[in-house]
């Protein structure tokens, strides 16, 4: 644990240093969502009850960009609430394409085991491929993902994953969200996901949520 907090702060303290040049250059963003059902790549992680979700993250002009997400989180036989630190580096490769490198720690206030995930990434245009690794559970994850616009409020997202985990049975789940912007600051969405692997917290659901950013 101690190496992953000397990395996070190693990390951090280099995302504040680089180009100090452009210290004033930082965009900033933060949000709160309710969730019908707090799901993550396919499998519901609260009991299939609703859920308080927020992040805060930064941007910086050197490519740098991290932050936290949070969200109630009930197991079974654990719950409280998940805090997710990541941090990521960014390349422009052309003008549509970029590359993407970083990990996220996640951690839970109750009896859940922290564990690290790294993750690189390429997009091209409207579309993505990620692969993603924790070092603590032995899973890695891979995932491709779209979103294109139906009008000036609406817009569709796509994503599908593989779940490869050591020692068990691989999945793959698949979702599609319809997001409508009711305001600049207001968005609502409604997602449809479905999974492959036949056991429970792993079925089809439908959720909604609305999500206010600052």
């Amino acid at each position: 644990m101690k190496t992953k907090l000397l990395i996070i702060t190693s990390l951090l303290a280099v995302s504040s240093t680089v180009n100090s040049a452009y210290a004033n250059e930082f965009e900033t963003s933060a949000s709160a969502t309710l969730v019908s059902q707090y799901l993550f790549r396919g499998f519901d992680l609260n009991q299939e009850d609703p859920a308080l979700q927020g992040d805060f993250t930064f941007e910086h002009q050197s490519g740098f960009s991290g932050g936290i997400w949070g969200s109630t989180y009930d197991f079974g036989n654990d719950d409280g609430l998940e805090l997710d630190f990541f941090l990521s580096y960014g390349i422009e490769l052309s003008y549509d394409v970029s590359l993407s490198f970083g990990f996220t720690e996640y951690t839970f206030t109750g009896d859940s085991d922290a564990s690290t995930e790294y993750n690189i990434g390429l997009s091209f245009g409207h579309f993505g491929v990620t692969y993603y690794d924790d070092q603590d559970l032995n899973v890695s994850y891979i995932e491709l993902s779209t979103e294109f616009e139906l009008s000036k409020s609406g817009s569709i997202a796509l994503r599908a994953g593989r779940n490869d985990p050591d020692g068990s049975d691989s999945n793959n789940d698949f979702s599609i969200s319809y997001n409508h912007n009711f305001s600049k600051a207001s968005t609502g969405f409604v997602t449809y996901s479905s999974n492959d692997l036949d056991v429970e917290g792993a079925e089809d659901y439908f959720i909604v949520g609305i999500t206010y950013s600052f």
